[in-house]
């Protein structure tokens, strides 16, 4: 188990020294280093603790990921597959007690995680998450290592993209990782969520234009008074569909979210929507960043907090 942290006042150094007083048996590794390969803060990370040493077969998962005791044997196994380069994973929104918390959980729940099971039934597999990738330590060396993606906004799709350009297969494992989402306020949920479109934006600029189709409460809302009284009938007839759907997905999941923050997710989609257009720019763990057509970033300290 390889950890990296970059600042010397990181509170994760705390829990990291009383995992090792704890589990002294357990095989934790941690640096505290200034690897800087680019503009993007968790690949410097990533790069960082990778002096450390990296296992024949490499699992790398956000800092916000939680997951069971049979995570590394399930996800590890999906590897085995000839044609496959890369394993990742779906993930389970997990909000703390506020309410703009569970509004950006309900947006992932129910709205980006059928879009991208809906996409994998369509065609091969280019959802690629930081939930979890795991690779084969030379598969990421022929993709360039962390270097080739330095400077990626989304730097989980660009190791996917690279694994499928050296003609080898994303597979999407069977395990659903929880996901911590803590979201104190609407600045907070609002940055958030625009970082996520932006970034969707960035390497998916087509089916992001399109994916405003998925959100079809807000556009019957919209649409209603110039529809007639049809388009007045079919906001009830649409909103029953909605419960329905979250109905199931919750049951699904096993997790439930609160209607008012499901029914305002859904409305401030097509609002977070239309704001990826405006600009190329993200707000990301304190730091400003700028991105170009490519999806490559500059600006911030490189830092991840």
């Amino acid at each position: 188990l390889i950890c990296g942290v970059q600042q010397a006042t990181d509170p994760a150094l705390q829990v990291l020294d009383a995992l090792q007083r704890q589990h002294p048996q357990l095989p934790l590794h941690w640096r505290l280093h200034d690897c800087r390969l680019g503009s993007n803060p968790k690949v410097n990370n990533l790069a960082g603790m990778s002096d450390l040493g990296l296992a024949p077969v490499v699992v790398i998962q956000d800092a916000d990921i939680a997951v069971g005791p049979d995570y590394l044997r399930r996800v590890v196994a999906a590897l085995e597959g000839p044609r496959v380069g890369l394993v990742t994973c779906l993930y389970r929104p997990r909000p703390d007690r506020h309410f703009w918390s569970s509004v950006l959980a309900a947006q992932v729940q129910e709205l980006f995680l059928p879009s991208v099971l809906a996409a994998n039934r369509l065609g091969p597999t280019i959802y690629c998450a930081g939930a979890t990738m795991a690779l084969r330590r030379d598969m990421l060396e022929i993709c360039g290592g962390w270097r080739a993606i330095a400077d990626s906004l989304a730097d989980d799709y660009a190791l996917g993209a690279r694994v499928r350009a050296h003609g080898k297969e994303i597979a999407l494992s069977n395990y659903v990782v929880d996901t911590q989402v803590m979201e104190a306020s609407f600045r907070a949920f609002h940055r958030h969520a625009l970082r996520w479109a932006r970034t969707t934006r960035s390497v998916q600029p087509l089916g992001h234009a399109f994916s405003f189709l998925s959100y079809p409460l807000p556009l019957t809302m919209i649409l209603a008074p110039w529809l007639g009284w049809g388009g007045w009938i079919l906001i009830p007839v649409v909103l029953t569909l909605r419960l329905v759907y979250h109905r199931a997905i919750a049951k699904l999941l096993k997790n439930p979210l609160p209607l008012a923050a499901v029914l305002l997710g859904d409305l401030l989609a097509l609002w977070i929507w239309a704001l990826a257009w405006v600009s190329r720019r993200v707000y990301w763990r304190g730091s400003d960043y700028a991105y170009d057509s490519h999806g490559r970033m500059r600006g911030g300290d490189g830092v991840q907090r």
